[in-house]
């Protein structure tokens, strides 16, 4: 995995008593499931559409709305692990994420990629009460 999740935990433990900053983390990591929403939305709705359970007009009013919301959210993911990246150079830390940082393919989709993964890491270890 390309994103490093001690450098998350350092971070909201040094800043744990600014709220600000911690803020600023927690709104970082969950625009990552913001994104990874934004990807299942457009594809339930794609699948709708391939079996037949949605009209072409509808599609075509729908599905680039969704798409723009998931290229917003993408460049959004973007943004947010560039600062994430900031912050832990402030902090002397190892990056968050490990390699390009960028808007131009193959870059952006093989973050998005280390992104969603990320997220499902967090859901997969996720506490499990009884």
């Amino acid at each position: 995995m390309k994103v490093n999740m001690d450098t998350v935990k350092s971070l909201m433990a040094r800043h744990a008593n600014d709220g600000e900053m911690i803020e600023l983390i927690v709104d970082c990591l969950e625009s990552f499931e913001s994104y990874h929403k934004a990807i299942y939305s457009l594809e339930i709705q794609r699948e709708l559409y391939a079996r037949g359970a949605m009209d072409s007009e509808t599609y075509r009013e729908l599905i680039p709305h969704l798409d723009q919301i998931r290229s917003s959210g993408h460049n959004a993911v973007i943004s947010n692990v560039r600062l994430l990246n900031r912050l832990a150079q402030q902090a002397g830390l190892k990056p968050f994420y490990d390699d390009i940082v960028s808007e131009e393919h193959p870059y952006r989709t093989e973050l998005a990629d280390a992104i969603l993964e990320y997220v499902n890491e967090i859901i997969v270890c996720r506490v499990k009460g009884k």
